[in-house]
């Protein structure tokens, strides 16, 4: 299986790019990260869920994209040996570190949309949208003006954002929101 994705991607750094990109039994879309639009049927077989169109590529060989722009996600793949991990296209958790990875190269900001939510650099952190369909993956509804409290376990308060981001560029779905009317 890496037989064949590991030739396919040397092959595919000495080209022009094309999109979609077939890279030995997968077809990628070179978004960031880069998304499924096509595979052979002895690719699905080496994953104990199917491939949809529209999966995510997120990591290879455990190692998870800064950015997964092309020639990144080529050199990767050229080196690949064990383990492909495909997510599900609009995964929450996705968007937020690839959001706040790519945050993390701007300089200082007051607010920062991180996939489906925006903060604003208060302390702790204000939100000032949420995409509804973020809206899931907490225990109530988040609305604007509500508080980042702690993310992957740790309290935000007293952090400054690129600590912060740090932290969201490993976001593993835990995160808390205080309402707005409550202090922290």
């Amino acid at each position: 299986f890496s037989g064949k994705v590991r030739p396919g991607a040397v092959l595919a750094l000495e080209v022009l790019p094309s999109d979609p990109e077939w890279i030995g039994p997968f077809q990628f879309r070179w978004t960031a990260p880069p998304s499924l639009a096509g595979w052979t049927p002895e690719a699905s077989s080496h994953f104990p869920q199917p491939l949809t169109l529209g999966d995510v590529l997120e990591a290879v060989d455990g190692y998870t994209w800064h950015k997964g722009d092309r020639d990144e996600v080529l050199r990767r793949l050229a080196q690949h040996d064990r383990v492909l991990r495909f997510v599900p296209a609009g995964s929450f958790g996705l968007e937020v570190r690839f959001a706040a990875k790519a945050a993390l190269d701007y300089p200082e900001s007051e607010v920062d949309q991180l996939g489906p939510i925006t903060l604003k650099w208060t302390d702790p952190p204000t939100v000032l949208w949420i995409a509804d369909s973020a809206q899931r993956w907490f225990r109530r509804p988040v609305s604007h003006g509500d508080r980042l409290i702690s993310a992957n376990g740790k309290m935000l308060t007293g952090l400054s954002r690129r600590q912060i981001l740090e932290l969201l560029a490993e976001f593993d779905g835990d995160m808390q929101m205080a309402p707005s009317w409550c202090s922290v």
